[in-house]
């Protein structure tokens, strides 16, 4: 019981400490204020104008993510609601066959973000089935026939494995 009481003690005062930590600024005269509540004022592109409620000063900080970019979200200021910067990477499933020697992938943040391409497959003897090196499908390669070449007899035939 007091270990568990000791514990709740030190996480409250470390929650305290953080929190107090984060939330000071730095005054027009230099001092660090250590007020906790700010009034957001006004944002561009690249940072934001906040009050702050404790010394009554306003100051002028760059945004900070509180969430990353997403593909369909832009990064989210952690100080203020501004969305800011550019849209973020696709979070990309795993690669899933659809047949016909090919496979596709889908956008864990939007449905309709798809992406669709050719199988490719590991060196393997014509006979043999060979896996797809991104979603593990096996396909029969069959020969690698090359080009076409004369027999002598100005018909062309073809050449096996180039």
């Amino acid at each position: 019981m007091k270990k568990w009481l000791v514990a709740c003690l030190l996480a409250i005062v470390l929650l305290f400490v953080a929190t107090t930590a984060m939330a000071d600024h730095r005054k027009a005269n230099g001092d660090n204020c250590i007020g906790q509540t700010f009034q957001f004022l006004n944002a561009t592109e690249t940072e934001h104008t906040l009050r702050c409620t404790h010394c009554n000063e306003d100051f002028t900080e760059a945004h900070w993510i509180w969430k990353e970019a997403t593909c369909i979200r832009k990064a989210e200021c952690g100080a203020c609601p501004k969305l800011f910067g550019d849209y973020g990477p696709h979070d990309w499933g795993e690669w899933k066959s659809i047949g016909r020697g090919a496979h596709t992938r889908t956008c864990k943040h939007k449905s309709d973000h798809v992406e669709t391409e050719d199988c490719t497959f590991s060196v393997a003897p014509c006979d043999d089935y060979s896996p797809c090196t991104k979603c593990g499908a096996y396909s029969k390669l069959g020969h690698d026939w090359g080009g076409w070449m004369p027999n002598g007899n100005k018909n062309p035939h073809p050449r096996l494995h180039a």
